[in-house]
């Protein structure tokens, strides 16, 4: 703003010379009084002023207006002298603005130099002794106390000035937590950097599984954790400048080189898993970062902050403590995940995301028994997208909803279907995200479709996944859920955070053995005696059982031998579309009785 300030006013102070100057030719040309000393004074000032104040710099670069000003004072001063020497009189106008266009030119300090040698220039010419001088009627003596007066007050002003300034700029770009810089501090830092054109690496950190960290420990002690990082982040000869980036994340600006890098990064990792003993909590304490170096010819300008974002992202797809640079493979991902985001919605509405449907067969009858919903998305252009890449995609954005909307529809207009064929029993089971519980509108949604196309709830099965149990928050919808009359189905049981205490909490209907139990059952005794364990444990919580990712008959002899309940794989069935699995049941059959399953008779 100062800047600006300064262009402003000298601007002005240009056209006023101009207009001076033209007015002085004029009155020697035209009324003939003789106007020298104005002319000699006016022509050098105004000339100078012009040419270097009616240039245009931009207001982000105004060091060479500075520069060129100066130069034009510095002539001015030095003509000075001259000028008194030979005329025995002074140039009154260009001192009595001297000193205010100095100080907005040139600021206090080296204003404060300027005028002082300019002053000490005046006593030297009038021989320190001889004030002897009229200056537009006033003496010399005041002439000099209102010129020193005149300093004093301005430099008053202009150190005023910067120390708000100053506590504007630590209100701006200081980060209250930490001391440090914030991400607009840092920005400014490395957009400076950039203009040296020196080799740098710019480095993203963030701490691993920091929410579960915050759940576990409460703001304040993780304030702290983040204070006590900052000091260690910041604790290091190369690092040129840190800021506290967003949240749990900083931002480092590094001047060493690749091998200094790699020291300081290690370094960093062991100080901050000591964290934990110096705050006495027993949490693993890490961090993944990012980093992206200039110059390098994969990466303008413009685009590195953004790919050390893309960087970081990478990292945090690791487990933990992993460090990535940014390679060109990652923006290739990157636009692939932009493009998914971006269409997810307008492939929903054409249809173009399609719901396929897996058998489930009964063990005891070799007949189906249910289906699982299962979405497939053939993209024109990207070609087959494996579900969990675009699920977690829609789940990060939000669209996980009108996608579950759009798959429940599916699902019961083909269950629908199938029970017009006459399987009136069979069920669908359908993935359900903790997006979806979150949303009181998603409960309405399940009735209403339910009742839109006259199925029963208790022939609907909602899967849900462990670590949405952590979710405590989500225990209530899940009790609306069974009230409604709906089936609740716990998946991938115990390949996440399992625990008997969720099963014992909450009347699941049905348990599903993930396939890396079923792969095992054939490879060793141990792995046989954890699925057998499993199946107990749904028997005595009265639940069905279902086998996932059951491939080969040697699979099916143990799975039958052990009691198990349904069978859900490729040894019976792919995924199928809606009119191949209605074929697939017509020729295999519906178990028509199948509330009736083997060891749920054996309970009874």
């Amino acid at each position: 703003m100062l800047d600006y300030l300064r262009i402003k006013f000298l601007r002005y102070l240009s056209i006023i010379g101009v207009v001076a100057l033209m007015l002085v030719v004029i009155v020697e040309q035209f009324a003939n009084v003789p106007a020298t000393h104005l002319l000699l004074n006016f022509s050098l000032f105004a000339v100078l002023l012009v040419a270097s104040t009616l240039t245009y710099f931009p207001l982000s670069n105004v060091n060479p207006f500075y520069v060129l000003t100066g130069c034009a004072l510095a002539l001015y001063v030095g003509f000075t002298p001259y000028y008194i020497h030979t005329t025995g009189q002074m140039l009154p106008y260009g001192y009595l603005l001297y000193p205010v266009y100095t100080f907005l030119l040139i600021g206090a300090r080296y204003g404060l130099i300027a005028c002082s040698v300019l002053f000490v220039s005046i006593l030297v010419n009038l021989g320190f002794n001889h004030f002897d001088f009229d200056l537009l009627g006033i003496s010399g003596e005041a002439f000099l106390v209102a010129y020193i007066v005149e300093v004093i007050l301005l430099a008053t002003l202009e150190r005023g000035h910067d120390f708000l300034l100053n506590e504007i700029e630590a209100k701006t770009y200081r980060d209250d937590l930490t001391g440090l810089m914030n991400r607009s501090g840092i920005l400014r830092e490395v957009e400076i950097a950039l203009k040296k054109e020196k080799k740098f690496y710019f480095i993203l950190t963030d701490f691993d599984h920091f929410s579960h960290i915050n759940a576990n420990l409460g703001h304040k002690l993780c304030d702290n954790i983040i204070r006590e990082a900052a000091g260690i982040f910041k604790d290091h000869p190369k690092v040129h400048s840190i800021a506290r980036w967003y949240g749990d994340q900083f931002g480092v600006l590094f001047l060493g080189d690749e091998m200094e890098l790699n020291e300081y990064l290690k370094t960093r990792q062991r100080l901050i898993r000591t964290l934990a003993d110096e705050l006495k909590i027993e949490i693993e304490i890490t961090y993944s970062c990012g980093i992206t170096s200039h110059p390098d010819e994969s990466i303008t300008d413009n685009e590195l902050i953004p790919y050390t974002e893309i960087a970081l992202a990478e990292a945090k797809k690791g487990d933990r403590a992993v460090y990535h640079f940014f390679q060109s493979e990652n923006l290739e991902d990157r636009h692939r995940v932009m493009k998914i985001e971006r269409e997810i919605l307008d492939a929903i509405s054409r249809e173009e995301i399609e719901v396929h449907f897996q058998p489930k067969v009964s063990v005891r009858t070799e007949k189906v028994s249910g289906m699982e919903a299962l979405v497939r998305w053939f993209h024109p252009e990207l070609g087959y997208i494996a579900p969990p890449e675009f699920v977690a995609i829609a789940e990060r954005t939000g669209d996980i909803v009108p996608l579950g909307e759009y798959v429940m529809c599916k699902a019961l207009e083909h269950l629908k279907k199938c029970q017009a064929t006459g399987a009136t029993e069979l069920s669908v089971s359908i993935n359900i995200s903790p997006l979806h519980l979150l949303h009181t509108r998603f409960i309405l949604f399940l009735n209403e479709t339910v009742l839109r196309y006259g199925i029963n709830p208790e022939h609907v099965y909602l899967e849900i996944t462990e670590n949405v149990m952590l979710q405590t928050d989500l225990v209530k919808h899940l009790d609306m859920i069974k009230r409604l009359g709906f089936k609740l189905s716990l998946d991938d049981f115990g390949t996440g955070y399992s625990s008997l205490n969720y099963l014992n909490r909450f009347s699941f209907d049905e348990l599903k053995i993930d396939k890396s139990f079923t792969d095992g059952i054939t490879r060793s005794e141990k792995e046989r005696i954890l699925f057998r364990t499993i199946l107990e444990i749904a028997r005595n919580f009265r639940m069905s059982c279902v086998i996932e990712g059951l491939e080969e008959a040697s699979q099916l002899e143990i799975v039958r031998e052990l009691g198990a309940d349904e069978i859900q794989g490729w040894y019976y069935s792919k995924a199928l579309p809606s009119d191949m699995f209605l074929e697939f049941l017509k020729e295999k059959g519906a178990d028509t009785d199948y509330q009736q399953s083997s060891f749920l008779e054996e309970l009874s």
